[in-house]
């Protein structure tokens, strides 16, 4: 298995946090440029310097061979998202990151500020669609449920008593 990929991601999601805090800020001082420059050179290297890396207004992209990853301040859902996957009735989308690597595509949305009772609502929503639940786990303060339909696969995860929900869908399951 070519773990570069897997590498590729780790490493700009980790950087990801930097330059997201460095590109809030219109004006962006020397320093600010000096680091986003040390991210670009952090992903170049841990590519082999085989990626592209366009750091822009708090979003990074990545473009390898093997695909892309794009990691942003973004706080609208992607208009590529399965339509297959129901969004939660509330919250508000607080990040955003895509990848894809030939056929295969992932998204992982950040919902912070849902309502209480959101992701049960969520996962009823998700079996109301045909969704087949294949485990789920909760505790007072949060839980994961992972769901497949098709080729489609959604693992969710909320924490802080479900007022923070994570959703990460991959498309073309083998």
């Amino acid at each position: 298995m070519n773990k570069r990929p897997i590498q590729l991601l780790v490493v700009a999601v980790f950087a990801a946090g930097l330059v997201l805090g460095l590109g809030a800020c219109k004006g962006k001082t020397l320093g600010q440029r000096l680091g986003e420059k040390s991210v670009e050179n952090m992903i170049e290297k841990a590519t082999g310097g085989q990626a592209k890396v366009d750091l822009k207004e708090g979003t990074i992209k990545v473009k390898t061979a093997e695909g892309e990853t794009e990691i942003g301040s973004s706080r609208t859902w992607p208009n590529d998202f399965p339509i297959e996957v129901p969004k939660p009735a509330t919250g508000k989308v607080e990040g955003v990151v895509r990848s894809n690597q030939g056929d295969k595509k992932y998204w992982n949305i950040t919902i912070k500020e849902a309502e209480a009772g959101t992701f049960d609502k969520y996962q009823e929503a998700l079996k109301a669609q045909g969704w087949e639940i294949k485990m789920a786990t909760t505790t007072p303060d949060g839980g994961i449920l992972n769901a497949q339909k098709d080729k489609l696969a959604v693992v969710a995860t909320w924490a802080e008593k479900g007022t923070t929900i994570n959703i990460t869908v991959t498309n073309q399951l083998d």
